[in-house]
């Protein structure tokens, strides 16, 4: 006589049953007892149940099966369409990617000419100058490439019902500037033309206009006479010695619908919704907490009301003498402005060093 032992999960303590020896392992030979038949006969029963549960979910299944099958089939002469378009662009990847090593060559050459803060450039012609300008010559022959290619660019994307956004490199906001003799400078007019900026703007009496970032009060001053008489503007920094510097010079030119006001890192304390006009001129990349700052300024902004951003270009050679700490590329730019709940209006490039964004409430 053979003993089979065993635990049956709902019975608790081990249990033992003699056996024949022809019978010794139910699972290998023979006919498995007659008990154990019947205590799986529940448990069939209850899979049964279940499965008769699902069988409404199996047919949605094949439902949606059914109407995936076309789309597929679809999708597959539109995929070998794409294949010459995905092939041009891995090889202007490639020759892309070449031409970038160069220039990072070139710029790691031309390193020791830099200057480190709003300072002059002086390049004379040596050889490193020869190399600059071969630089030139890579970028405008790689800005011709992708011209070339733009259109497959766009029918790829449409072709794949738009591509996830690639997330904005960080950017690290430059340092507060103190220097009130540079922001008045007598070469600003001829480098900046702040006066075709403002024609730019078209201001005209009644507007409120905020200069957040004001420093001196260059643009404040001349914004000025622009609004008036019934107009005003709003002259925000958040250094007070800026502010008393504005005071003093609006006193001196008799202009007496400037008003100052000293702001904080996260919030320029401008009136909610009375603002037609807010101007950012080369500050808005030394913000060190730029989403909050944003937030105020689109609530500052009253119905129709516009943001006019300044910012000395990035790409490009025009303001190379401009630390690139101070310097923004319209990337950057459209990066962090539009998740913030702005839309681009319009942008200019006819000033020589910088860029000019109009914004206004998405």
């Amino acid at each position: 006589m053979v003993y089979l032992t065993w635990r049956d999960p709902e019975k608790g303590p081990e249990t033992t049953r003699p056996t024949r020896p022809e019978q010794e392992h139910p699972l290998l030979d023979g006919e498995p007892p007659q008990l154990l038949e019947s205590e799986l006969q529940p448990k069939k029963f209850t899979f049964q149940l279940l499965e008769f549960t699902l069988q409404p979910e199996k047919s949605e299944l094949q439902r949606l099966e059914s109407e995936l099958e076309p789309k597929k089939f679809a999708f597959k002469p539109l995929e070998f369409t794409l294949e010459p378009v995905k092939s041009e662009l891995q090889r202007f990847e490639s020759e892309l990617q070449a031409k970038k090593f160069t220039l990072q060559l070139l710029e790691f050459t031309l390193q020791p000419e830099k200057v480190n803060f709003y300072g002059s450039r002086v390049c004379p012609a040596t050889p490193s100058t020869l190399s600059f300008m071969n630089a030139r010559r890579l970028l405008r022959s790689a800005s011709l490439s992708f011209a070339l290619l733009a259109p497959l660019i766009a029918s790829l994307l449409v072709a794949c019902g738009g591509c996830a956004e690639q997330p904005v490199p960080h950017r690290k906001p430059a340092q507060v500037f103190t220097g009130q003799e540079w922001l008045e400078r007598e070469s600003r007019e001829a480098e900046e033309r702040p006066d075709e900026l403002l024609e730019i703007l078209r201001l005209k009496d009644g507007d409120r206009v905020a200069d957040v970032g004001c420093g001196t009060g260059y643009f404040a001053r001349r914004m000025a006479g622009r609004v008036a008489p019934r107009g005003l503007i709003y002259a925000e920094d958040i250094q007070p010695e800026m502010l008393e510097r504005v005071r003093m010079r609006a006193k001196e030119d008799g202009l007496s619908n400037i008003r100052t006001i000293l702001g904080t890192e996260t919030d320029p304390r401008l009136p909610i919704g009375g603002i037609d006009l807010i101007l950012l001129v080369d500050v808005y990349h030394e913000f060190q907490k730029p989403k909050e700052m944003l937030a105020h300024l689109l609530t500052a902004l009253a119905p129709g009301g516009r943001v006019a951003l300044v910012e000395y270009r990035l790409e490009g050679d025009t303001a190379l003498k401009i630390n690139i700490e101070h310097r923004m590329s319209v990337e950057q730019v459209l990066g962090e402005w539009v998740p913030a709940g702005f839309e681009l209006v319009e942008r200019i490039e006819s000033l020589p060093t910088q860029h000019l964004f109009v914004f206004r409430r998405r």
